[in-house]
């Protein structure tokens, strides 16, 4: 069960960031303790988040040790509209972000504007990534 509803206003308004903003914040746990938090782009596809890496990376390193996490939208500058996320993350085994054409096509401006081709842009973030909240807080 999602922790969205979508008869719920407020969470309607949550819904339709999920498809419009193109940054989530992933907060992660190092091994020592200390929290890493990196921006990413992301999918909701109605019932978790889809997340794409480089290999290698840290954070990979660190839902591998500790799946807990946390996502979260950027506020307005007065520190309102906030909405987190806090779940259970998991590096899984394919689709490439080509075998997500809403993905694709949220970010195809971006990836253009980088140099990117779709194929380049998943050849490079190849670790797939998913997100199971399984709590939502907002203010």
């Amino acid at each position: 069960m999602s922790v969205l509803d979508p008869k719920d206003r407020g969470h309607r308004k949550i819904l339709e960031r999920l498809r419009g903003e193109l940054i989530i914040w992933l907060t992660t746990v190092r091994g020592d303790g200390q929290p890493q938090s990196v921006p990413v782009w992301f999918a909701w596809d109605g019932e978790s988040f889809r997340l794409f890496s480089q290999p290698g990376k840290p954070k990979l390193d660190n839902i591998r040790k500790d799946p807990r996490v946390g996502l979260h939208l950027q506020a307005t500058e007065s520190g309102s509209n906030v909405v987190i996320f806090e779940g259970r993350a998991e590096i899984v085994e394919g689709p490439p972000a080509t075998g997500l054409p809403d993905y694709i096509e949220k970010y195809a401006e971006q990836i253009e504007e980088y140099g990117w081709t779709a194929e380049g842009f998943a050849d490079d973030y190849s670790a797939p990534i998913r997100v199971w909240p399984e709590k939502l807080r907002v203010w």
